[in-house]
């Protein structure tokens, strides 16, 4: 319960509480440390009161405040909380002369959204709108007060609000920033979804506001009775309202209007009032012109001005004026302007209240009244996708004009809202075509099932060619990844017969291009791509890139000669503009070839080049895969943290659109980050937390999750069912057109399972994935076949070990250096040896800069498996810092104490003592890709550590010299 504390508007009872939270959340801010509270309860806990308290409280600080209000009628409107928010800060901003100073560097994206705001330049390619809100997030802070965010009914927002809010979320503790979140507990559906997450993220304080005590409530119910209440009769209100103060307030009310007196024998005759029973009554005492009034209120939302009212109602702007005046003296509607409801379930009742006609007409006349003032598109779709249907050419236009919006602002879902509303009305049959094919792309970018029947619908009105060959490529693919090949493969089938012969090359392409959507696509395939394969060879000005892209992918898992698949790669991506609005569909596809290239570097700047494309295409299924693979990248090299963050955030946005055959790739890494950090435990949760829809081996994203559950099940000790999984993922590579060692050197991982299990078969494997490395001329694939050959034993164990670890030295791939150290230290051939602890302590050098704290844990196991006779004198180490954080305070990647004197046990401590704990490596790596918005140089440079110079003695026993 909470505890009591005194009040001062007498309105808020049993509080204390909850409003000492919200005054330490103002001083946090206050101090420069953002966070986040969010209250959570159903409606008429007093949600709202505690948000208008905490208002007060920052305004009498001096706060900048933003406040926004969700609506059940505007969760179609994209970024329609994000503008409640920022347009009066910048509209206070604009008249300080300070507005165009804030849409500067990359908080110029921002006025893709607020492009009525000064500075905003809706004429630039959309930006990373999420980025280039959090940047002007960071110039509202930065103009000398504190900023607080008041978001009150979070449950009806909108889906870009929430995804801003949880950008912010992740970013929020190094700045000034404070945000209140009020809302009921989330239900069900992508915007609940969304609002769970972001409840979800760590540093989000989350509050739930008890009920009323029965004191409370008899104080509550002595406010509102003209005669004093009979204890028993306090008592019955508390059983029947639950202890909400809404609801006590709503029964006392209609009692009192009853006529009925508060007595103890009156207590059996409580109404049976529930809050929309309670309002309606209210509302149904209205006089007409009154309930015209509260109901175009309701349907306005928060284009509520007094104006647009008395345009609905027919009337002037007094005399709306006086009664919505009257309206508020009845506590039905707020002073504040816009005009709106003092509770939100006010609002809600009345709205529902409104037969399906008139609704109809009133939205209609909404947005009438909105496009007389020239209000952009958005803002009058959201009333037009309520109105009937009426054939409406107008009306298609409009709507078709703010899903183009919505699209550039990357909002997806809301311009599918918009494009079926527009198709349904009808269109003229001259726009239908754009509507349909407009309609048919967004649905398959978020994997929408009715994409396949518009796009085919689109393909038939198309009169050229090419274009409709790019469309029906769309289509196939979406076939091919509902578990359709068979249908996919026929479609192109059949527009082929009627192509001219100059295309044949793209629809050889397409064909390719469809089987990297399944292994049962890939066969289907096979031999259109072999014939692909046949017909270029050679990246040559005549060949579209979207066929070079394509060839590329093909080339790198067929192993042909690597200075091939890199001008093929090369020459595709070179097509590709970071200013585009779409990225094309088989961008990924050249960076995966650059990457089975172990040209990781490469493909990992195409990413970075083209991540904000993808983003604000509106197309989760192309960002998924794009942070997907810069996980891969990021695992390869080592660099477990940014692995983790990058597959995190892909998985998310998998589990968000339901992006079933993407899911399996960044689930792999983030299970191969969690074994290699020594989470077994949590690697495994993680794969029962997410079961696959489809079948295992029905996705070519299987490749990346069936090895990674392996090892999962090798660290554990399973090791036949890790040789399974290992064994189904090279048959899987193979139907879909792999060619060991590539997409993965799945003999050389066979091998070392089987080294692992002392199976009497690894060193054949070894052997062979040695051979096959040979062959292909692989970097990585051989050197990963050394060091399985060098760990079972086989003939010169020294020379492979050594030959592996330089080779992924040269690579950057620190990872496979320190297990390749590991290996050589457990060799028999050095056991007991110097070169054994020499071995021993650079593998735990490297383990400690990739953040690999479970292989430092299992290298003694791997040292007494190989017959090592006593210990290796210990090695300390500093904690991890993520690679973020070292790249941007400037600390060495590294950072070993070695005892100096192993045999008391000591360890010499290391300290950065200018250097602060770097809590949201997220937020200092994007202040350094943003050089307008860097905070000031540190007056001091940070200490960084020195490495000790290292030797090894005969006894094995290591010392420091200076």
């Amino acid at each position: 319960m909470a505890a009591d504390h005194p009040e001062t508007d007498g309105r808020l009872l049993e509080r204390g509480v909850e409003r000492d939270l919200l005054e330490r959340l103002l001083d946090q801010v206050a101090a420069g440390q953002g966070c986040i509270e969010a209250l959570e309860g159903p409606a008429g806990i007093g949600k709202t009161q505690l948000m208008l308290a905490a208002r007060a409280s920052a305004q009498s600080r001096g706060f900048r405040i933003g406040r926004a209000t969700g609506a059940a009628l505007e969760t179609d409107f994209s970024f329609g909380v994000v503008r409640q928010l920022f347009e009066p800060l910048l509209a206070e901003a604009d008249r300080s002369g300070h507005g165009g100073q804030l849409f500067t560097g990359a908080a110029a994206a921002a006025g893709t959204v607020l492009s009525g705001a000064l500075g905003a330049r809706p004429d630039e390619a959309p930006g990373a709108v999420l980025h280039g809100l959090y940047w002007l997030t960071v110039g509202l802070a930065r103009r000398g007060a504190p900023l607080l965010l008041i978001c009150d009914d979070a449950h009806w927002f909108d889906g870009p609000s929430l995804r801003f809010l949880a950008y912010l979320a992740a970013r929020i503790d190094e700045l000034p920033v404070g945000v209140l979140l009020a809302g009921r507990p989330p239900g069900r559906g992508s915007e609940a979804d969304l609002l769970s997450r972001l409840l979800a993220t760590p540093g989000v304080h989350r509050t739930k506001p008890d009920p009323l005590s029965d004191r409370a409530v008899a104080e509550l119910v002595e406010r509102w009775m003209d005669d004093p209440p009979a204890a028993e009769f306090c008592q019955a209100v508390a059983q029947a309202s639950r202890g909400n103060p809404f609801l006590v307030a709503e029964i006392s009310r209609v009692t009192r209007d009853s006529g009925l007196t508060p007595t103890a024998a009156n207590a059996r005759r409580l109404p049976d009032v529930s809050a929309d029973a309670a309002v309606m009554e209210r509302i149904g005492a209205l006089p007409q012109e009154d309930l015209a009034v509260a109901r175009a209120v309701a349907v306005l939302g928060t284009d509520a001005h007094l104006r647009h009212v008395a345009v609905m109602c027919d009337t002037d702007v007094d005399t709306a004026g006086r009664t919505a005046d009257w309206l508020f003296r009845a506590e039905i509607l707020d002073p504040a302007r816009p005009i709106r409801f003092v509770h939100p379930l006010i609002g809600w009742a009345v709205y529902e209240d409104l037969p399906p006609g008139e609704r109809s007409a009133l939205h209609r006349q909404a947005a009438a009244v909105l496009a007389g003032e020239g209000a952009p598109a958005q803002r009058r779709a959201r009333h037009l996708l309520l109105t009937e249907p009426a054939g409406d050419p107008e009306v298609a236009a409009v709507l078709f004009s703010a899903a183009r919006s919505a699209l550039a602002e990357g909002s997806t879902d809301n311009a599918v809202a918009q494009l079926r509303r527009a198709l349904a009305e009808p269109p003229p049959a001259d726009r239908r075509l754009d509507i349909v094919l407009a309609l048919g792309t967004a649905e398959s970018v978020v994997m929408d099932p009715h994409a396949i029947d518009h796009l085919d619908e689109a393909i038939a009105l198309l009169p050229d060619a090419a274009h409709r060959l790019a469309v029906a490529t769309t289509r196939a693919i979406a076939l091919g990844l509902a578990g359709r090949p068979a249908e996919a493969v026929a479609s192109l089938e059949v527009l082929g017969r009627t192509l001219p012969e100059e295309s044949s090359l793209e629809l050889l392409a397409a064909f390719a291009f469809v089987g990297t959507s399944s292994p049962s696509a890939a066969v289907l395939v096979a031999e259109r791509a072999t014939t692909l394969a046949l017909r270029v060879t050679g990246a040559d000005d005549g060949i579209p890139a979207g066929v070079l892209g394509v060839r590329a992918y093909v080339a790198a898992c067929a192993c042909e000669p690597e200075e091939r698949v890199v001008e093929f790669a090369r020459r595709a991506l070179s097509t590709v503009h970071s200013h585009d609005r779409l990225l094309p569909a088989w961008f990924h596809l050249p960076v995966a070839a650059l990457l089975m290239l172990d040209l990781g570097g490469e493909a990992a700047a195409a990413l970075e080049q083209h991540l904000a494309t993808a983003r604000r295409s509106g197309a989760p299924v192309l960002v998924a895969i794009a942070l997907f693979l810069r996980a891969l990248i990021a695992f390869r090299s080592g660099d477990l943290d940014d692995a983790r963050a990058d597959a995190g955030a892909s998985l998310d946005g998998c589990v968000e659109y339901g992006l079933s055959f993407v899911l399996p790739g960044p689930l792999g890494v983030l299970v191969d980050v969690l074994r290699e950090q020594g989470d077994l435990a949590g690697a495994a949760a993680l794969l029962e937390a997410h079961p696959l829809e489809h079948g295992i081996g029905e996705s070519v994203f299987d490749l990346f999750l069936l090895p990674a559950r392996g090892r999962l099940r090798g660290g554990e000790g399973h090791f036949e069912q890790a040789l399974a999984d290992l064994e189904l993922g090279r048959r899987l590579s193979l139907k879909c057109g792999g060619r060991s060692p590539n997409p993965m050197n799945w003999t050389a991982e066979i091998a070392f399972g089987m080294a692992l299990a002392s199976h009497p078969e690894a060193v054949v494997h070894a052997r062979q994935s040695l051979r096959e490395a040979q062959q292909t001329g692989g970097r990585r694939d051989l050197a990963e076949a050394q060091r399985v050959c060098a760990m079972t034993g086989d003939r010169g164990t020294a020379a492979l070990a050594t030959a592996a670890g330089d080779a992924f030295r040269a690579l950057g791939a620190r990872l496979e250096e320190c297990r390749t150290h590991l290996a050589y230290g457990a060799s028999p051939d050095v056991v007991g040896t110097p070169g054994q602890q020499q071995a021993y302590e650079e593998g735990l050098r490297l383990a400690q800069r990739c953040a690999a704290t479970r292989l430092p844990e299992t290298a003694d196991h791997l040292t007494t498996g190989a017959g090592r006779n006593g210990r290796l004198n210990p090695v300390r180490w500093c904690p991890a810092t993520t690679s973020s954080s070292r790249r941007i305070c400037g600390t060495p990647t590294w950072c070993p104490t070695v005892t100096a004197s192993a045999h008391r046990g000591r360890t010499d401590p290391c300290h950065h003592a200018a250097i602060r704990p770097c809590r949201n490596p997220r937020y200092f790596r994007d202040r350094v890709r943003n050089r307008d918005h860097d905070p000031p140089a540190p007056s001091t440079p940070p200490r960084r550590c020195i490495r000790p110079i290292l030797k090894t003695h005969d006894d094995g026993s290591v010392r420091t010299r200076a």
